[in-house]
């Protein structure tokens, strides 16, 4: 349903940093760098090689797009060195809710986590299909067990630490009443589109219709025909600089599709048969005529809502307990993470 539904939590790591110098230049081996502490929980430390690990789906990725070299690549340096940072960030995030959950005592017994894990090895096989046995044999039956085995516990403790929130009616209409531009019944219009070349062209056609010595519609039925003349292969330059027209169909206001001046220029339409005024847009000028107008309106609080919204409201409940508590647990757990180590064989 909502992507908020699914209770994510980040964690913004802290950067240890060490001071030295170096005396000697020695080139790493790879199993070195995999040996690299980037982390430490609870004196257990945190590898590199355990941050790639969860990142070889990824890494095949790359290779097959840009070959064995890929990491030559500045741009997908900066790509591979962010994804290893969101991973350490998750690894420390999970290593503290276990801990945490330890020490509650909430953790299930053995077979109670097999008998999930089993369930969800299930789940994956059903969803991957055909592809699950190239996924274990990229990350290991055992590691994805492992995967399994501490998102059940997170699952576990995040249950019991927010088991107590609640969300009155209050509370749901003054989040409604603050974010209103969440909930709302996005307008839209039919928008056709006359099209020049030179500013000068198109503010004089825009003068013509506001005069009324021309209408829109009349120089759309003759700029239309424009079209094929200007995007034939043996089209002259005079052909390819004629103005021409388009239908663009129906645009809703919440469109992504547009720049935001286009965009802002569309909703500036109120009206059926309304025009603009002239737009600097896509390395063109254009004129827009907007028909069967909607507006947008403000979606009603009803029963429904409140309840997309009461869901809305205990998510960020249960984002801020969890946030809370994962602050607690990096100082007493003296989680610390050396982000700088993440460069090591880039």
């Amino acid at each position: 349903m909502k992507s908020w539904k699914k209770l994510v939590i980040v964690i913004v790591a802290g950067v240890a940093t060490i001071g030295g110098v170096c005396l000697t230049m020695v080139e790493k081996t790879d199993e070195a760098i995999q040996k690299t502490v980037v982390a430490v929980v609870n004196d257990e430390d945190i590898t590199l090689g355990e941050v790639n690990g969860n990142l070889k789906g990824l890494y095949t990725t790359l290779e097959t797009q840009y070959g064995s070299d890929y990491l030559k690549d500045s741009q997908i340096q900066s790509r591979v060195l962010y994804e290893r940072q969101s991973m350490l960030s998750s690894l420390v995030q999970e290593k503290l809710m276990v801990l945490q959950a330890e020490k509650l005592g909430i953790v299930p017994s053995e077979d109670e986590v097999n008998t999930q894990i089993g369930a969800k090895m299930e789940s994956l096989k059903e969803y991957l299909g055909d592809k699950y046995d190239e996924y274990i044999e990229t990350y290991g039956e055992g590691s994805v067990k492992e995967m399994f085995k501490s998102s059940i516990i997170c699952e576990i403790l995040q249950d019991y630490m927010t088991k107590d929130l609640s969300v009155s009616d209050e509370e749901v209409e003054t989040y409604y009443n603050e974010n209103k531009n969440d909930y709302l019944n996005y307008g839209s219009a039919n928008i056709k589109e006359l099209s020049f070349k030179t500013e000068e062209e198109a503010n004089v056609a825009s003068e013509a219709i506001k005069n009324g010595t021309a209408t829109f519609d009349a120089l759309y039925n003759e700029y239309v025909a424009n079209v094929e003349k200007a995007e034939a292969e043996d089209a002259t330059d005079e052909e390819k600089n004629l103005p021409t027209a388009s239908d663009l169909g129906k645009i809703g206001y919440n469109s992504t599709t547009y720049e935001t001046t286009f965009m802002e220029a569309v909703k500036g339409i109120t009206e059926s048969k309304g025009v603009s005024g002239v737009i600097n847009y896509n390395s063109k000028y254009v004129i827009l005529q907007g028909d069967n107008v909607v507006a947008t309106t403000e979606k009603p609080l009803d029963d429904e809502l409140k309840e997309e919204v009461k869901e809305k409201v205990l998510y960020n409940k249960k984002v801020d307990v969890m946030t809370e508590g994962l602050t607690a647990w990096k100082e007493e757990f003296n989680a610390k993470t050396y982000t700088d180590k993440l460069k090591e064989g880039l």
